[in-house]
């Protein structure tokens, strides 16, 4: 995201001590479109770009023109590391790490409206549309909401648990979690809106979920 005061930073380490990692990344829209973006002075036209990481090296990349979407990282080789740093003036810096695809995740919530709730961001990763079923559960695992929401192909969502697509309808003061279940693999990321501070929380696995609970 950069929009308004809010900027972003994409770091991305190679972790490989004696190859080049090479890389490419893709900027697009909240519709999936790919879009355009000037990162650290460069203009991507149509949000794309090659790069290369030494060895134990890292890049980073700033945003510099507006955009609100997703942001995919590909490489042909070795796996690298990255994170997002989010950063404003008025609500403070958070870096938000990878999301990977996935069928079945939690997302913590926790709300104290209006100052305090927590943004949900969904990216479908696939070529067709998707189906997420949403399910948001108190503190003692009761079902208070249920949802059903169409993802088309890479659309991304980014939203509170009660604006006009997720309408969960919780209460202004809730802290429980939103269980999500997806027709194809979708990555996620949640992030604590609160004055002056951005928090990042966990996206957990379902299927790790239920192993470290057993």
């Amino acid at each position: 995201a950069h929009v308004g005061d809010l900027s972003s930073k994409l770091i991305l380490l190679n972790p490989s001590p004696e190859r080049t990692a090479n890389v490419t990344i893709q900027v697009r829209n909240q519709s999936g479109s790919s879009t355009s973006v000037t990162l650290s002075g460069e203009f991507l036209s149509s949000g794309a770009k090659s790069l290369s990481i030494p060895p134990l090296g890292s890049v980073i990349l700033e945003t510099q023109s507006d955009v609100l979407g997703s942001l995919e990282v590909m490489t042909q080789d070795i796996p690298v590391g990255g994170v997002v740093l989010f950063s404003s003036p008025a609500t403070g810096t958070a870096g938000v790490g990878e999301g990977f695809p996935q069928t079945d995740f939690v997302l913590p919530i926790d709300r104290a409206a209006p100052a305090t709730d927590t943004g949900i961001a969904i990216v479908n990763v696939q070529d067709q549309a998707v189906t997420l079923t949403l399910n948001a559960r108190d503190t003692f695992g009761t079902i208070v909401a249920t949802q059903s929401i169409s993802l088309a192909a890479r659309q991304q969502l980014a939203e509170f648990p009660n604006d006009a697509t997720l309408g969960l309808g919780l209460p202004d003061t809730f802290v429980g979690s939103l269980w999500v279940e997806a027709s194809g693999e979708v990555a996620a990321t949640v992030i604590r809106v609160s004055p002056g501070i951005l928090t990042t929380f966990p996206v957990v696995p379902l299927a790790e979920f239920i192993t470290q609970a057993n």
